[in-house]
Formats: structure tokens, C-alpha cells, sequence
């Protein structure tokens, strides 16, 4: 799937703002604790990218934990960081044995962007990969597996594990290989010479690459015979913020899928708090705070509630 979960992590964050544990089990999937055991069935998975994983938060934190609280079930949050809409179902397939009732289909607002770049979103020394679509002459789709990302990962792994080590443990030399190596990265990005992340495709292109992910979503998640729950996550950094698109709207009726769009909760916390503008960010960080996930869970809850998801016989 070009970049993952290692297994058996145990990475403990902390700033000024905000302190957050992020731990995995064998198998690289995000837990509440350390030497947590993985799970042989999950009634409800969650896909998606560093939103639907929570990042900045503890796990237990996370829509993903609420959900297991609130209905005494198993649960899987198999979303990663940087991952598009597409590199979702890659995790969908690896984890398929988990036989899910209810699969929680994270939607961050660049999600399908994502899936139209071969190179991961956030900052990297060279490009590192994932799975992406490249148009096909039938004016369709092809699905083109990642590279070979070792160069690449031990590179920027390198870079971020100097650069936040102790300054005794830094020297000049060092200094100057790396920022060299960052201004070249730089200089080729700007060139062309290193492939970069794209922000923007023709709209014709972008809502054909939602409609043939999702359909291939709702098709895998047929055959395990469980139910696909779209979750769109609006961008919040933006005032006001957007409602889901019409386009996924219409996917999702035509596909006959549930849709809970974010939105409204969202806007309901910052309308609350007019005085501070950054409430749905983790202080220094960004991502949506434990709050957030709280009032995200909330509506995926009252989903399954009313459609009684569990209730049915597999």
C-alpha cells in the first residue's frame, strides 16, 4: 500500500500544547495501549487518513474508542496517516479476516486528491508513494500500485530524527549534509526533477475518481457482507465551513449509501466557542481535537441506532 503502520509501536508525543501516546499491535493497527492484542473480528473498522485515526489524541479518544464504548462491540481503527481515499481499501483487503458488520468510510475533504497522487501529501524527502489512479483511455480509471519507497522513507526518517535530536548530539558537518539535501529536494520539487503532491485536477476528473473509490468500496465491502457508512469531515480550517459536495451526495444516493456529513457538528462546536477560532484544533497541531471526535461518534451512534446496523443477522 507504499507507506503504513509500523507494528508494535510505541511513540509518545509531546509539546507545550498538547501530549498524545500513539501505540499498534503486531499486525500495525493503532490500539489503546501497549501490548494490546489484535483482534480476530471487529464488528465496526474504520478507514480513513490522520482525521478518522485522530491523531494528536489518545486512541481511546478517537470516534473510532466512543463507538466500541457506546455499543459494547469490537472495534478497528485501521485509518493511517496520509492515506487517501483509495490507499483505505488497500487496509480494507489486508484486514478483511476482521469480518466487519459496519465499515466506517473516513472522507477528509482532499481524500480523492489524494488518490489521484502517486506521492504522500505531507512533508517527505523525496516522493514517497502510494497507491494512486491514472486516467485510462476508456476515460475510466487504472489502479497503479505503489513504488519502492525505502529510499525515500529512510531518507525523511533521517531528516526529522536529526533535526528533533538533543544539540549535543548534532555537529556542523551533519548540519550542512542535511540542509543541503532538503534545498535539493527543494530545487527538484520546483523543477520538476522530483515528483511533488498535486492540489488541484479538473473537476470532470476529480468526482469521477470519488465515484469509481467508492464504488470499489461498497463493492469489497458487499462481498464481506457489511455495511459501508461514508463519513465526510469537512475543512474546518476555512470560515465558514463547507457542507459536504453535491457530488457526493448524488454518489451516495446512487449507490443507495449512507452519507453522515460532519458539517453540522462541527459548525454547532464553533459556533459555541465564537471567541476561539482554532476550537476544532489540537493546540500546535492542528487536527480535530478529542471534542470533535466525541461529537463525530455521536452521529455515527444515532446512524446505527436508527438503521439498527447491528441488529442484523449476517
Amino acid at each position: 500500500m507504499g507507506f503504513d503502520l509500523r507494528p508494535n509501536l510505541v511513540d509518545y508525543h509531546s509539546t507545550n500544547l498538547s501530549q498524545f501516546w500513539i501505540y499498534t499491535n503486531k499486525n500495525g493497527v493503532r490500539v489503546s495501549r501497549r501490548d494490546e492484542s489484535h483482534l480476530q473480528h471487529a464488528d465496526i473498522i474504520t478507514l480513513g487518513d490522520s482525521q478518522s485515526f485522530g491523531y494528536a489524541i489518545d486512541n481511546t479518544k478517537t470516534f473510532t474508542s466512543h463507538l466500541s464504548k457506546r455499543f459494547g462491540v469490537p472495534v478497528a481503527n485501521l485509518a493511517v496517516p496520509g492515506h487517501g481515499s483509495l490507499a483505505a481499501l488497500y487496509r480494507l483487503d489486508r484486514f478483511g479476516h476482521l469480518k466487519p458488520r459496519i465499515i466506517i468510510y473516513g472522507i477528509f475533504y482532499d481524500s480523492f486528491d489524494r488518490s489521484l497522487n502517486r506521492c504522500y501529501p505531507g512533508f517527505s524527502l523525496l516522493c514517497i508513494s502510494g497507491p494512486y489512479l491514472e486516467e485510462d483511455r476508456t476515460d475510466g480509471f487504472r489502479v497503479v500500485p505503489p513504488g519502492d519507497n525505502k529510499a525515500a522513507i529512510s531518507a525523511t526518517a533521517g531528516y526529522l530524527r536529526y533535526m528533533t535530536s538533543a544539540p549535543a548530539d548534532q555537529n556542523f558537518t551533519a548540519d550542512f549534509g542535511w540542509s543541503l539535501g532538503k534545498v535539493l529536494d527543494t530545487i527538484g520539487r520546483a523543477t520538476g526533477l522530483v515528483e511533488t503532491y498535486r492540489k488541484e485536477f479538473p473537476e470532470g476528473v476529480y468526482i469521477r475518481s470519488a465515484e469509481f473509490t467508492i464504488s470499489l468500496a461498497n463493492r469489497r465491502a458487499n462481498e464481506m457482507g457489511a455495511q459501508l457508512v461514508l463519513l465526510f469531515i469537512p475543512n474546518y480550517f476555512v470560515t465558514p465551513i463547507q457542507p459536504v459536495p453535491r457530488f457526493l451526495v448524488r454518489i451516495a444516493k446512487d449507490l443507495d449509501l449512507s452519507l453522515i456529513d460532519a458539517t453540522p457538528a462541527l459548525v454547532e462546536i464553533k459556533n459555541a466557542n465564537p471567541d476561539n477560532p482554532k476550537v476544532l484544533e489540537v493546540p500546535g497541531d492542528g487536527h480535530l481535537t478529542a471534542e470533535a471526535h466525541f461529537a463525530i461518534s455521536n452521529l455515527i451512534a444515532k446512524y446505527i441506532q436508527e438503521a439498527k446496523l447491528l441488529d442484523r443477522a449476517r
